[in-house]
């Protein structure tokens, strides 16, 4: 049975803390969040008591909260130790939990939310997904927040996956992704869907 890290959603968005994924330059590509550092699946750490996973050149890193609620006296959950598997030893990277919707809904939906946006703040329930890292000697599952806010097209799940099938032969190309983004143009991080779509096909290796 998989050791699982279920975080716990906080009722309200930190405005400086949410900025902090847009300013750091990254772009959401179907499941993945590319920035220099590398690629994430979902989106880096931006609540104490969420987990990341993040995709290097080198291998896979977990870090985050063990996903426990805050003690007795509000203080913070104890740090969930850090877990980092070389490619060699990775046998499959899978996601489960992604909200796939269809391409009318995420239009209508994005008008809505701006309309809304225009009226009032609204404290926002981040949309995740669980990924779970089998190895060699131990499977990890953490859920993970999503570098989206409305959910995935069918079409970006689907080639998300075909992607992700690349982590158990040990050639997710993690450093090729994270090339394209730093020759990326800052005005042009956020890309439409025919341009993901066809990223993800290229990265996954020409599927169709």
């Amino acid at each position: 049975m998989p050791s699982k890290v279920s975080p716990e959603v906080p009722p309200a968005i930190d405005e400086a803390v949410d900025e902090a994924i847009d300013a750091d330059e990254g772009s959401a590509v179907g499941f993945f969040w590319v920035t220099s550092r590398g690629v994430y699946l979902g989106g880096p750490l931006i609540w104490s008591s969420a987990s990341e996973v993040l995709l290097t050149s080198e291998g896979v890193r977990i870090s985050g909260s063990r996903g426990e609620l805050p003690g007795p006296h509000g203080e913070s959950p104890e740090p969930r130790e850090e877990f980092w598997a070389t490619w060699e030893d990775v046998r499959a990277v899978t996601v489960t939990g992604a909200k796939v919707v269809s391409m009318a809904r995420r239009v209508l939906s994005k008008v809505v939310e701006i309309g809304l946006a225009a009226i009032e703040v609204l404290a926002i329930d981040p949309l995740s997904m669980t990924v779970t890292v089998e190895t060699s000697t131990e499977t990890v599952e953490v859920t993970v927040h999503c570098a989206v806010d409305i959910g995935y097209t069918e079409r970006d799940a689907d080639l998300s996956h075909r992607l992700l099938e690349r982590c158990g032969t040990g050639d997710f190309p993690a450093e090729e992704i994270r090339q394209w983004l730093l020759a990326l143009p800052l005005d042009r991080a956020k890309l439409s869907a025919p341009e993901r779509e066809r990223l993800l096909r290229q990265w996954a290796g020409g599927a169709e």
